[in-house]
């Protein structure tokens, strides 16, 4: 089971409707807000 890879990061950066898994989600999420608080 190799779906979370580096590569599928960069798509799953963009808000997308349909996600891997509730841990995907949760992970995106956390790197989203982590990267936001960097920029601001």
């Amino acid at each position: 089971m190799k779906k979370f890879s580096p590569p599928q990061m960069k798509e799953v950066s963009f808000p997308t409707p349909h996600t891997l898994h509730p841990f995907s989600t949760t992970a995106v999420n956390v790197f989203i807000t982590d990267t936001s608080a960097r920029v601001l």
